[in-house]
C-alpha cells in the first residue's frame, strides 16, 4: 500500500500590525509681518541663528521661493560664515534676517545654503563616541566645525577658532541647520570669563588625564585659565571663552599660578561705493525699504546717511544700493519718506558754512567754495565728534585762514565756543590739496547743531 504524504501543518500566521500612523506634520513658523521683525531688540527676542555658508539664490517672498522663480543672486560666498537670525522656519526655506551695508533685509533662503553646526550646548565626544570624564570640551550652540560624512550615527568634528583647536566626534542627532542661543548674546560675547588665577603657554596641549588622550591644542598665544587643582607634576585648569569650556589636564611647566588680566579686542570696518551717471541720495536710520515689485516692507536703514542710487519713480521711488553678501540691487521706497530724506539731508549740510568767504590771492570765490565744500564731509565728522562729547545743543564759530595746494594748511581762531580736540580735527579736516593752487582762502566757519539729524 503506497502511503500518501500528508501536507505539511499550516504555520500559524499572527495577524498583520497595521501600518503605524505617519507622525503628525511639523509645525513650521507662518509668515509673519516685515514691520514686527524690524525692531531694535529682535536679537534678544529670537535667539535662533544660522550660519550663512553660501549665498544661494534668495527671495523677498516665500511663494516666489517655493516657485523657484529668479531671485538675487549671490555675489560670492561669504568670508567666515557670517551669523543670522531665523526669523521663520518653513519645509524648505528659512527666513533669516540679514544685517551689513548699512541696511537690514529680511530673505528666504534654502536650508542647504546654511552650514550643520551643533543645536545646543554639546560635549565634543571622542571618536568612539565616548565622553570624557571631568575633562573635554563643550561646545556652545552653533560652534562653527568642519564636519565628516556620517558613520555609525557619529560625525567626525574639528573644531578650530582663534585661541585653540580640537577634534572628536558628535552624533547626527545633534546637528542641525539651525541653533538656539542659551541667552542673548553680551556685547562683548568672545570675552575671556571667569576668574583668572593661572596662565597656559601658548600651543599647549591639554589632556584628559596625565599621558591620557588629547583634548584640545592652544594656538601660539598665551590664555588666561583657572586653576582647579595640583595633581603633582600636572595641574588640572578650566578655560572659557566665548561660550567654550575647556576642561582637562596641563603639564606643570606650561602653566603658571598667578593672577592673569586679559583684555578683548574687535574689528569694524567700513565701505564706500559711487560712480558716475547717478544721482544719489542719502536715506537714514529707520527709512523702510520695500520690494522691488509690490509696497510690502523687507527691510530698513541702519546708518546714518546711507548713500543710494536714486532711480527715479512715482509714488514708490526707486533705488539702487549694495545688500550685504549678496549684490546691488534695486528696491524700493515710499515717495513720502524719500522726501523726508532729501530735507534731512539739506538741514545736514546747512549745519557747515563756509561764512564771509574772501580771497587773499585773487583767485575766483567760485573756485574757493567748490574746494571747501569738497571737505564738508570731513568737517562734519569733526562736528560730530564734538557733539557727542559737548552735548547735541553746543555750536562752534571759527576764524579760518587755508592755503591750497599739495602742502595745503589751516589756520584757526576760535569765535565761539572752544574745544581743542575738534579744533586739532578741523586742521586736517580743512587741508585743500587738490584745487587751484597758492590760493589762500579767508572765512568764517559756522557749526550750529540740528537736533532732526544730530550726531
Amino acid at each position: 500500500m503506497v502511503k500518501v504524504a500528508l501536507p505539511p501543518p499550516t504555520a500559524n500566521v499572527l495577524p498583520q500590525r497595521e501600518p503605524e500612523a505617519p507622525p503628525p506634520p511639523v509645525v513650521f513658523d507662518d509668515v509673519k509681518e516685515a514691520t514686527s521683525l524690524l525692531v531694535d531688540d529682535l536679537e534678544k527676542q529670537e535667539l535662533r541663528r544660522a550660519y550663512l555658508e553660501k549665498t544661494g539664490p534668495a527671495f523677498w517672498t516665500l511663494d516666489d521661493a517655493k516657485e523657484g522663480k529668479q531671485g538675487l543672486s549671490g555675489r560670492e560666498d561669504p568670508p567666515g560664515m557670517p551669523e543670522v537670525v531665523v526669523t521663520e522656519h518653513h519645509p524648505e526655506h528659512f527666513r533669516v534676517r540679514v544685517a551689513g551695508s548699512g541696511v537690514e533685509v529680511l530673505l528666504y533662503v534654502a536650508h542647504d545654503a546654511f552650514a550643520e553646526t551643533n543645536r545646543a550646548r554639546t560635549p565634543l565626544l571622542r571618536h568612539s563616541g565616548r565622553a570624557f570624564i571631568d575633562a573635554g570640551v563643550s561646545l556652545p550652540p552653533g560652534a562653527q566645525m568642519e564636519l565628516s560624512e556620517h558613520r555609525a550615527g557619529l560625525r567626525r568634528a574639528v573644531v578650530r577658532t582663534d585661541w585653540f583647536s580640537a577634534e572628536g566626534a558628535l552624533h547626527e542627532t545633534a546637528l542641525g541647520r539651525v541653533f538656539r542661543l542659551e541667552a542673548p548674546r553680551p556685547e562683548h560675547h568672545d570675552r575671556w570669563s571667569g576668574s583668572f588665577d593661572c596662565t597656559l603657554a601658548g600651543g599647549t596641549t591639554i589632556y584628559a588625564e596625565p599621558d591620557g588622550a588629547e583634548v584640545a591644542r592652544l594656538e601660539p598665544i598665551s590664555v588666561p585659565c583657572s586653576h582647579r587643582s595640583d595633581l603633582g607634576g600636572w595641574h588640572r585648569v578650566m578655560l572659557a571663552r566665548g561660550g567654550f569650556l575647556i576642561r582637562g589636564v596641563v603639564r606643570a611647566d606650561r602653566v603658571t599660578l598667578a593672577p592673569a588680566n586679559f583684555g578683548f579686542g574687535g574689528t569694524g570696518g567700513s565701505g564706500w561705493w559711487g560712480g558716475t551717471h547717478m544721482t544719489y541720495r542719502y536715506l537714514w536710520p529707520g527709512d523702510l525699504l520695500l520690494s522691488p515689485e509690490d509696497p510690502s516692507v523687507i527691510g530698513r536703514v541702519t546708518a546714518r546717511r546711507l548713500r543710494v542710487g536714486d532711480q527715479g519713480g512715482g509714488t514708490l521711488r526707486r533705488v539702487y544700493l549694495p545688500l550685504p553678501h549678496w549684490s546691488f540691487t534695486s528696491l524700493r521706497v515710499d515717495e513720502a519718506t524719500m522726501m523726508a530724506a532729501v530735507d534731512k539731508e539739506a538741514r545736514y549740510q546747512g549745519r557747515v558754512t563756509f561764512e564771509r568767504l574772501q580771497s587773499s590771492s585773487g583767485h575766483k570765490l567760485d573756485e574757493l567754495r567748490e574746494g571747501l565744500e569738497r571737505r564738508h564731509d570731513n568737517v562734519s565728522r569733526c562736528f560730530d565728534a564734538a557733539l557727542r562729547r559737548a552735548g547735541p545743543n553746543a555750536g562752534f564759530r571759527y576764524r579760518v585762514v587755508v592755503r591750497f595746494g599739495p602742502s595745503s594748511t589751516a589756520t584757526l581762531s576760535a569765535l565761539a565756543g572752544t574745544d581743542p580736540r575738534l579744533t586739532k580735527c578741523l586742521e586736517t579736516a580743512l587741508r585743500v590739496t587738490r584745487g587751484p593752487g597758492n590760493a589762500v582762502a579767508r572765512f568764517e566757519l559756522g557749526l550750529t547743531p540740528d537736533p532732526l539729524v544730530g550726531p
